[in-house]
């Protein structure tokens, strides 16, 4: 969307940039370990095979294995403070579409879609809910100043309320 010759390579040509942003890579690492718990039931170290596998892509180089070791350190902080949930896990990574409307008028986007992937629905006795982690580099004051405003878990009400389950936290 923002660079055609850039959309060319990547979809056209099917290549894309080897190098990923460290934030980027420590963030889907520890998304998909999550995902891997909460795919087996709970099972507090799923995600070791998540990590085997990111160490033996990631094999001879240093500044890569770095983001594993920090994931394998938060992830085995998670499964410690958090052993069992108390909720039941509905789906992972659940994708959604939606049109866009606009609000004033009504009209809806001929040209766009809405998209993404919530990273969970859980359910516990009072209700549906999203669930969502965050990873970051650091957490200061503008980082919390930011989250006042981060729109995502709103969209991902919306759309999923939308598709007939109502969002309640």
């Amino acid at each position: 969307r923002n660079c055609r010759r850039k959309t060319w390579w990547r979809y056209a040509e099917g290549l894309k940039s080897v190098d990923r942003a460290p934030a980027l890579v420590q963030g889907d690492l520890v998304h998909r370990a999550l995902a891997a718990i909460y795919e087996t039931g709970g099972t507090a170290y799923a995600f070791v095979d998540v990590l085997d596998e990111f160490f033996t892509d990631a094999a001879g180089d240093a500044g890569m294995q770095q983001y594993g070791h920090i994931a394998l350190a938060m992830m085995e902080a998670y499964v410690d403070h958090y052993p069992r949930e108390e909720f039941e896990v509905i789906a992972i990574e659940k994708p959604f579409v939606g049109e866009i409307t606009n609000p004033t008028t009504g009209a809806k986007s001929r040209s766009f879609l809405m998209g993404g992937k919530v990273d969970g629905l859980v359910r516990t006795s009072d209700g549906l809910f999203i669930l969502e982690h965050k990873t970051c580099s650091r957490i200061d004051g503008a980082y919390l100043d930011r989250l006042w405003s981060d729109m995502q878990v709103q969209f991902y009400s919306l759309y999923v309320t939308w598709e007939g389950e109502k969002v309640i936290g």
